[in-house]
């Protein structure tokens, strides 16, 4: 008995979508460009995996989040994350067995528009404040998903003691996959409320 094409390609597709394994591949050539973010497909076009660990040439860690320099494979592949938002921290995060405890990326700028030096905090936790002193921040950039009605990103500063200036807080629908000006900073907690 002979098979239509059509019933073999959907064959195919039924038993490739029912596999454990799932692989993204890299968008090749061939893929408008329309279809992938701008910051994906400078990373891409820089020959960096935006869905893969960041780039070796950070400056160093901070804490949990890595520093990096304007220019370096790494802030292309820092700002790439911010342009993942919905499905794509799904694919991102596949191939290195875990999910974000808190599904938000969170990105710290000393330059207009997510530009200049920045930090990257891949796994926020909630109720942990990330403290980046010295260095005093001026933009957030969000990844992977907003914020939820029941959380709550407060931002401050260090003076006398780590991280004990409050600033402000950002709330309900604070939008993932934008930049956004902010006072000067250098620590963040994200929690319920």
């Amino acid at each position: 008995m002979k098979l239509s094409r059509f019933l073999l390609a959907a064959i195919t597709i039924f038993v490739n979508a029912s596999s454990a394994t799932v692989t993204t591949p890299l968008p090749s050539a061939n893929v408008s460009s329309a279809c992938i973010p701008d910051q994906i497909a400078n990373a891409i076009a820089a020959g960096i995996d935006p869905y893969g660990p960041i780039p070796e040439d950070y400056t160093h860690r901070v804490g949990e989040g890595y520093h990096t320099t304007a220019g370096s494979n790494a802030s292309l592949w820092v700002l790439a994350q911010l342009d993942m938002v919905g499905l794509s921290v799904q694919q991102k995060r596949t191939t290195e067995g875990f999910m974000l405890p808190s599904g938000i990326g969170l990105g710290w700028f000393v330059g207009p528009g997510c530009s200049g030096d920045g930090t990257w905090f891949d796994n926020v936790l909630y109720d942990v404040q990330y403290d980046g002193a010295p260095q005093i921040y001026n933009v957030v950039g969000m990844s992977y998903r907003s914020l939820l009605a029941n959380e709550q990103l407060d931002f401050s500063r260090s003076t006398v003691d780590a991280c004990d200036t409050y600033l402000y807080s950002a709330g309900y629908e604070t939008p993932a996959g934008q930049c956004w000006d902010s006072q000067p900073f250098s620590c963040f907690r994200l929690w319920y409320h």
